[in-house]
């Protein structure tokens, strides 16, 4: 599915890359979410909400702590070690990061993926170039 599908989020990812005001830019997970949708995946559903909403809690903290201040790849993997990068249109650069993300409230280490659409030129990534997922 994420064959199928990842071209529509690398796309919209783009697409806020190359916006003057990424703020008006559409949502760049719209089309790749009907995707997969459309393909047979659905989001797994958390049991107990209080649990689920206080783990979106913990990991907006870890986005608002680690990642978000962070506006280069260098700075980036400075906390999450190598990228696996690759040319993409318009002067930009994807990279990924994969690491173990540690969760307090469950307990547990969810295999993770940050995905980032980068300047080629190493200047500062804009607001909204940064997507993570767990595995």
């Amino acid at each position: 599915m994420q064959a199928v599908c990842g071209p529509l989020l690398e796309k919209g990812q783009l697409a806020i890359l190359a916006a003057a005001n990424p703020m008006l830019a559409a949502d760049a997970r719209a089309p790749y979410d009907s995707c997969m949708a459309y393909q047979g995946w659905r989001p797994r559903e958390d049991a107990d909400p209080e649990t689920a909403t206080r783990l979106r809690r913990e990991v907006d903290g870890f986005l608002d702590r680690e990642i978000q201040p962070r506006r280069t790849k260098d700075e980036l993997s400075v906390v999450l070690g190598e990228a696996q990068c690759h040319s993409a249109e318009a002067g930009a650069e994807i990279c990924v990061w994969q690491f173990d993300y540690r969760s307090e409230v469950a307990g547990q280490r969810f295999p993770s993926v940050l995905t980032c659409i980068l300047p080629a030129d190493a200047a500062p990534r804009p607001a909204g170039s940064c997507q993570l997922d767990a595995k």
